[in-house]
Order: C-alpha cells, then sequence, then structure tokens
C-alpha cells in the first residue's frame, strides 16, 4: 500500500483531535500517578503523550476511521472504497466495441491505499493516488498504475504506465475513464461495482 493525497482538510483536523486526546489522557495519567504519591514528570508517564498519540492514530489509520458516524458528523469526508470491485472496461484499442471483464481490489486505510485490477490479459497495480472528495461529481480516485501483461497476452502487449480516475456515484458503483502511456497509447472507460463480502 502507498500513501495517497486528499483535497479534504481532515487529516489536520483529526490529527489535532488525536494530539489534545492524548495530552488531557497523559496529563489526567500524571494527575494520578501524582494524587498515589509517585511523583513523576508528566512526559515521563506511562503511557506518555506520544505512546498515546502512536496508539490512537494506528487504531484510526487502520478501523476506527471507517465508523460511519465520523461521515455522519463531518469528521471525514474520504469514502471507505476499500472492498472487491467488478465490472467491465471498454477500451480504444478495439474501438470501444468489445466489453472485458475486470476485477479491481482496493485496500484502503485511512492514509494508504492499494488499487490492483486483474483482467484475462494483463493485471495492474497503483504507484500513487488522489481522493478528491470535494468534486461536484462525487469523490474522485485518480491513480496512476502500472501494467503488466500475463504470459498468454498478445505479442503486441507490453507492460505500461496508465492513469484511471473513478468518480463514486451515489449509487455506489465506480465510474471513469483511463488512459495509457507511450507504447499503448489508448484509453478506455471503465463501471465498477463493489462485491457483497
Amino acid at each position: 500500500m502507498h500513501p495517497y493525497a486528499t483535497d479534504s482538510t481532515e487529516r489536520r483536523n483529526v490529527i489535532a483531535v488525536l494530539v489534545v486526546i492524548s495530552l488531557v489522557l497523559a496529563w489526567s495519567g500524571h494527575a494520578v500517578w501524582t494524587a498515589l504519591g509517585l511523583p513523576l514528570s508528566w512526559w515521563m508517564d506511562t503511557p506518555s503523550a506520544l505512546a498515546l498519540f502512536g496508539l490512537f492514530f494506528k487504531l484510526f489509520d487502520r478501523w476506527v476511521w471507517r465508523w460511519r458516524i465520523w461521515r455522519k458528523v463531518r469528521l471525514l469526508h474520504c469514502p471507505d472504497l476499500s472492498g472487491h470491485w467488478k465490472g467491465e472496461l471498454r477500451s480504444s484499442h478495439d474501438d470501444f466495441v468489445a466489453t472485458h471483464d475486470v476485477i479491481v481490489n482496493i485496500a484502503q486505510n485511512w492514509t494508504t491505499i492499494s488499487v490492483t485490477l486483474g483482467g484475462h490479459r494483463s493485471d495492474s497495480e497503483s504507484l500513487n493516488a488522489s481522493l478528491y472528495v470535494g468534486s461536484p461529481k462525487g469523490p474522485t480516485l485518480t491513480h496512476t498504475y502500472r501494467n503488466t501483461p500475463k504470459v498468454d497476452a498478445r505479442d503486441t502487449m507490453h507492460s505500461h504506465l496508465g492513469t484511471a480516475s473513478l468518480v463514486l456515484g451515489v449509487d455506489g458503483r465506480l465510474e471513469g475513464e483511463y488512459y495509457t502511456g507511450r507504447d499503448r497509447c489508448t484509453q478506455g472507460t471503465m463501471a465498477l461495482r463493489r462485491q457483497a463480502n
């Protein structure tokens, strides 16, 4: 998985909240130690503010950010796209005539993401990504990827780089376009639906 950028201010806001909570708990722990007659510097208390922040950040990054309550109270705006997606793509390579079945797996934490696509003739894996939540169309996942042909792919298919931009619609579908770099020089459309676990 790799980091992804976002236009949401949530990362700054959440980190500030986690810092405040960590400091309050560390200070409270110090107060308890002192009341018990075990005076220590507040920065040496166990757990320290830094240790608490690290723990809270790890928990939030892996699990807590997925809780729907944060989006209802508008603390978070980045959608959780993780899951197994199935759909189809159309390519300029065959004049958009044929549809090609694809499987896309998205692994996502609050700060990292990985997008992998499996097709009949090739696989691709994201290299970097951004999640633009301020788009009027809906949250937009844009990522660059490296595509690697499978052993039985046509001789004309080579490893290449590309970019995909997918919009999360109100119906829960990811739809958008992609284009490839030099050598392939193709573009196409993609429509995906998340599968139930």
